[in-house]
């Protein structure tokens, strides 16, 4: 945030977690979900598998963390998927810090596309020789394509 508007916002638990939470909620892609009535893509709840929420700094017991409490947000067969990590010593000149670490769908896109990079450099042959003068098998690069292959398809079924 720039350094003028810090001095004219007021900072609370509450404005910091529902921050966070709004981070939680990711754009559909246009023609596969549902859009509003004006056509824009409308946003839905990005599935987690299990968060950790850190919070440090001043007045730690006013952080109502409820809001991550939501059953929306995990799978039905996920156990304790909300942990709480507080402090309350300041992070660096910062009287109130949070931040959420999260195991969620949102990884597929990314992962998917550097997995399609990989096969179409693999497929060309692309820099293959450096692996083999080092004793790597052609098997090891199928096997580890196939295996992000089925951790995404996992996160692809929440």
């Amino acid at each position: 945030m720039p350094a003028g508007l810090l001095r004219d916002t007021t900072y609370s638990w509450r404005s910091h977690l529902k921050q966070l939470k709004r981070m939680m909620y990711i754009e559909s892609v246009v023609g596969r979900e549902p859009t509003t009535y004006d056509g824009r893509p409308s946003s839905k709840v990005d599935r987690c598998l299990a968060n950790l929420l850190v919070l440090r700094g001043k007045n730690l017991p006013e952080a109502d963390v409820s809001l991550f409490d939501d059953k929306a947000l995990y799978p039905i067969w996920s156990v304790d998927p909300l942990r709480v990590a507080t402090n309350p010593a300041n992070l660096g000149e910062y009287d109130m810090f949070a931040g959420m670490l999260s195991n969620s769908y949102s990884a597929v896109a990314p992962v998917s596309h550097c997995l399609s990079k990989a096969f179409a450099m693999y497929s060309s042959k692309a820099f293959l020789y450096h692996y083999f003068r080092h004793g790597l098998e052609q098997d090891v690069f199928k096997t580890s394509f196939a295996m992000v292959q089925d951790i995404v398809a996992y996160y692809d079924a929440l």
